[in-house]
């Protein structure tokens, strides 16, 4: 095994999230199948910083990192040329390394630089023998695909990272300021990019909030959810509830007739003088209303989820939010927090009751949906009236 110096920082590319962290699935993989793709005995993703070398990924080396200074990723790294050794020892720039003269007797070396989504040389492809070994054109061709595989895996990584950034952004990060209301929420993507979104808003006299669930996660999802929060906000100025479910059914129809995907979507206006919610519930079904004596009512309706039945008409109604109340809506992610069903509904609203706030109740249903690793997206958007 190879067991080079531990010593060296890795400045800022070991704080870097777009070079992954130790033990990427995908790249661990590729290590252990190298051994045998090519005939080696070591192997390793290795990004190239300032003064050190940091082992995203290996096989049968034991260190994480090394300096940069005389090694052989600091040479392979100066050019986009693969740099293959066979022998080693014959080489003057490796002749004396520690790790030649030394243990583990490294005597064949192959590394095939790699880029960052910046177009920047970032790291390299190694591969290592403990004997010479004769790299023909086909195993050097296999070489240079995989590092143009790794190319394009920290790529996506970097563009599904950008889209999290994002979606995060459209999120709501400040309370609405309407005296007298408390509300929060939280979307816990269970990819980097999740098809769950909450919104809030100021509206006349009001605030309009709103809670969806695409089919699906992923960066499709993800665009879906991004273009049906910007639709139901393009309503925040009609006064009837249902203009943005319409909207949206439309918008889906047209645009996304052919995606074969759905949004389960729930739709709010308060009107802040005395509490009237008026909602629409198109195929949700994961809202209620924590009264102030402790009773639970689910709001609900049988309308289908938009993208079913692109000529459904969905229905207004309307519910009283007394003071002391308190709304809560989530997606079926909180579902599996529980046992899979909606008697999830009573647990949330038990813990409602036992919450001090809106965001006391986010911050507990965070902290089960992070602690439970859930597989699921996982939102929820809480309104309170305060007490009276």
């Amino acid at each position: 095994m190879i067991d080079v110096d531990r010593s060296s920082t890795l400045e800022t590319l070991l704080e870097s999230d777009l070079f992954g962290v130790p033990g990427d699935p995908r790249f661990d993989e590729l290590a252990r199948m190298s051994i045998d793709m090519f005939g080696i005995d070591f192997a390793a993703i290795a990004m190239v910083g300032p003064e050190s070398v940091w082992f995203q990924s290996r096989h049968g080396i034991v260190a994480t990192h090394t300096e940069r200074a005389n090694s052989f990723c600091e040479a392979a790294i100066l050019s986009d040329e693969m740099l293959v050794v066979e022998d080693v020892t014959k080489d003057p720039r490796f002749a004396t390394h520690p790790a030649v003269v030394g243990e583990p007797g490294i005597r064949f070396f192959a590394g095939q630089p790699f880029h960052s989504p910046d177009g920047d040389r970032s790291g390299v492809y190694c591969i290592f023998a403990t004997e010479p070994r004769h790299l023909d054109s086909d195993k050097r061709k296999s070489l240079q695909g995989v590092g143009q595989w790794i190319e394009g895996e920290f790529l996506a990584t970097d563009e599904l990272d950008r889209a999290a950034e994002m979606q995060r952004a459209l999120l709501p990060k400040n309370a609405a300021p309407i005296r007298g209301y408390q509300v929060a929420g939280t979307c816990i993507p269970a990819k980097t990019i999740g098809g769950d979104f909450f919104d809030w808003y100021p509206i006349d006299g009001g605030l309009g909030f709103t809670l969806g669930d695409v089919m699906g996660k992923g960066a499709s999802a993800g665009i879906l959810a991004a273009t049906v929060r910007a639709v139901v906000r393009s309503a925040a100025r009609k006064k009837n509830v249902t203009v943005a479910v319409e909207r949206t059914s439309t918008c889906l129809a047209t645009d996304f007739g052919e995606s074969s995907s759905f949004v389960t979507l729930f739709h709010a206006r308060l009107r802040a003088s005395d509490g009237r919610v008026s909602f629409v519930d198109a195929g949700h079904g994961l809202t209620a209303i924590v009264r102030a004596d402790g009773t639970t009512q689910r709001l609900w309706t049988s309308d289908f989820p938009l993208g079913v039945m692109p000529d459904e008409h969905w229905s207004r109604h309307t519910v009283m939010l007394d003071p002391g109340d308190m709304l809560v809506t989530f997606s079926d992610g909180v579902l599996d927090l529980y046992d899979g069903t909606l008697n999830a509904i009573d647990e949330v609203g038990a813990l409602a009751r036992a919450s001090t706030s809106p965001q006391n109740l986010v911050d507990t249903v965070e902290k089960l949906a992070r602690s439970a690793a859930a597989t699921d997206d996982v939102t929820i958007l809480v309104l309170r009236r305060d007490p009276e």
